[in-house]
């Protein structure tokens, strides 16, 4: 009998996507955009993709994070600038 071999586990801290999506969505609407309009401006940044990171329902890609920095023309380093605590528990 051949033993099944287990795909290695991702790593996913749910809260800090969730603190993540809400950090960035505060940040879209301060800047006045809608999510049609992100969509609209920001080339390949579909509605869906925008919708999963701002709610921290998926893990997002650091490419999605620098696209939706450059639409809101922002330091992409001000999407990870938010209270969370990062310490391993």
């Amino acid at each position: 009998m051949t033993k099944r071999i287990q795909p290695p586990r991702r790593y996913k801290n749910a809260a800090f996507q969730k603190a993540l999506g809400a950090h960035c969505k505060k940040l879209r609407i301060k800047a006045g955009y809608s999510i049609d309009r992100m969509y609209r401006e920001g080339e390949c940044l579909g509605p869906g993709t925008i919708q999963r990171l701002e709610t921290g329902s998926n893990d997002v890609h650091v490419s999605v994070l620098l696209r939706y920095a450059q639409v809101l023309d922002i330091e992409p380093a001000k999407l990870l600038s938010f209270k969370f605590n990062w310490k391993l528990e």
